[in-house]
Formats: structure tokens, C-alpha cells, sequence
């Protein structure tokens, strides 16, 4: 009888579960330069408001043809998220980015991986700490290396939303203010 194997989400899954492992895989890989063209965060808030109801985290980075669009959504009380992000090649968007792997490390811990399905899209939960890098590695020579933000949920938002800010307590910035 032929042993069954399980289905590559439920590996997935179970790996995003139980992550923590030494990244197997040699950093010889060239790292392209990333430019970030938005931040949710450096957006400004109107004139008047002082506070907002921004739930997550939102981005947007270049780095050579491709473009990697980013979202952190913190669970409520507590210190997970959730990435949700999507790889495009901006110069050729025919180009299929099915099967890159992406991971969040730790330095040379992997705290996080998968890959991404036919039009470029990912998704993965994480225990939020400081220092995460999401890497995206296209081939076996490059790979894209983003800096990732840790959020803090404000308990004392409304039932409505959560009131999101960095870890750093950086205040968005503000337009009009007098």
C-alpha cells in the first residue's frame, strides 16, 4: 500500500503553524534594491482629525521589474498579523509569478514561508517582533528583501476598528494642524 501524501496547502499550513527553523538555503543571492513608492503610514492625516482608524498597513515597493505590494493586518489583542501581499513583474505584467517563494526571517531563522499562487498573491500569519525581514527570492540568484513594520493595536480602540500605530509610537504625520 502506498503511503498517502498530504496536500501542499495543508504543508503549508502546518509550517506557518510550527515555523522557526534555520534557513536552509545559501544567502548568495544578489539582493535588489527596493524603492518604496507608498506607506500608509506616511500618508497624512486631514486637517483636524488626531487620531485615525487605519486598520493595518499598507505598501508598495519596486525593486528592478517587479513590484511587491504589502498589507499587515494585526489580530486584535495580540501580538500576531497577518501579511498579505502580491508580486507582479511591472514591466512585463504577462509574466506569470506563480510559484516564488517567499519567507519572513528572523536573521537566519525562517519565521514564516510560502509560496505564491498564479498571479503573484501570498499570504502567511506571523508572531510580530522586531526585526523581520520578508524576502522574496524570484530565482535562485535574486531576491527582494523588505524590512517589515511591527504593529501595535490600540485596546482601547472603538468596536468599529483598531487605531494602528508603529511599535516605535511614531504618530502619523498630520496636515492643517494649527
Amino acid at each position: 500500500m502506498a503511503p498517502n501524501r498530504a496536500p501542499e496547502a495543508a504543508v503549508r499550513n502546518a509550517r506557518a503553524i510550527f515555523p522557526m527553523r534555520r534557513l536552509d538555503r545559501p544567502e548568495r543571492s544578489i539582493r535588489i534594491p527596493i524603492e518604496s513608492i507608498y506607506d500608509s503610514f506616511l500618508v497624512p492625516a486631514p486637517a483636524g482629525i488626531r487620531s485615525s482608524w487605519q486598520v493595518g498597513w499598507q505598501g508598495l515597493y519596486r525593486a528592478g521589474d517587479c513590484s511587491l505590494d504589502l498589507r499587515i493586518e494585526p489580530e486584535f489583542q495580540t501580538s500576531r498579523a497577518a501579511l498579505i501581499g502580491q508580486i507582479s513583474n511591472h514591466t512585463l505584467p504577462e509574466v506569470e509569478m506563480a510559484n516564488v517563494l517567499i519567507c519572513l526571517r528572523l536573521g537566519s531563522l525562517v519565521v514564516a514561508e510560502t509560496v505564491s499562487n498564479r498571479f503573484g498573491e501570498f499570504q502567511m500569519e506571523y508572531e510580530q517582533q522586531g526585526r523581520l525581514q520578508l524576502c522574496v527570492y524570484l530565482d535562485g540568484a535574486r531576491r527582494i528583501q523588505v524590512p517589515l513594520k511591527k504593529l501595535v493595536a490600540d485596546k482601547h480602540a472603538g468596536r468599529d476598528g483598531l487605531n494602528i500605530a508603529l511599535a516605535s509610537g511614531k504618530k502619523r504625520p498630520a496636515v492643517g494642524r494649527q
